[in-house]
């Protein structure tokens, strides 16, 4: 009879001590006893780092407003968006490709800020409704969709497509050459 009995019974589970099931449990019957979580939470929790977007608020990053500038903005046409250099407008021409996402949305809240036609300066000679129209076309363009962001940088003018001969590469000097190829080129990965 202990025979047939032993063939029944289940093999003993080996239960490792890790993973949020684990630890879980282990909070669950903390508390069912009355004890203290605080130790848990203090070793599983780590301090998060939140990106501060108004931390640098020189912006060195996007282009000052020069009189050119001011001249561009006021050529520019809504119904032509698709002609439009958008970096160019969000003042985002030192970077182009590699702006983050929130370097796009931090530009764009600035231009919003200066150009809404109720904001806006009626003395500065910019048909601010135009203007305003195509900021709001480039953000859409570069900041609200990757894809959308990836197609209009597929065609950028400004991109250098140039490939060095086979002549100037050679073992030693290969990344040196080639390396800031692979790094224009990643974007489109």
């Amino acid at each position: 009879m202990a025979i047939a009995i032993y063939g029944f019974l289940s093999r003993r589970r080996k239960v490792e001590p890790a993973g949020i099931s684990y630890e879980f449990s282990l909070v669950k019957d903390k508390l069912t006893l009355g004890l203290s979580t605080w130790p848990i939470l203090k070793n599983a929790v780590k301090p998060i780092q939140i990106e501060d977007e108004n931390e640098d608020s020189s912006f060195e990053w996007m282009d000052e407003e020069t009189e050119k500038y001011k001249k561009y903005l006021a050529r520019l046409d809504p119904n032509d968006a698709k002609d439009q250099d958008h970096y160019k407008i969000l003042g985002l021409t030192k970077l182009r490709c590699e702006a983050t996402a929130a370097q796009i949305r931090t530009a764009y809240r600035q231009k919003v800020l200066k150009y809404h036609p109720d904001k806006g300066n009626a003395g500065d000679g910019l048909r601010s409704e135009s203007v305003f129209a195509c900021i709001q076309k480039a953000y859409e363009q570069l900041g609200v969709s990757e894809e959308k962001r990836r197609a209009f940088d597929s065609v950028d003018p400004t991109f250098d497509e140039n490939i060095p001969d086979n002549s100037d590469v050679n073992s030693t000097n290969f990344f040196r050459v080639l390396g800031p190829v692979f790094q224009r080129n990643a974007r489109f990965l």
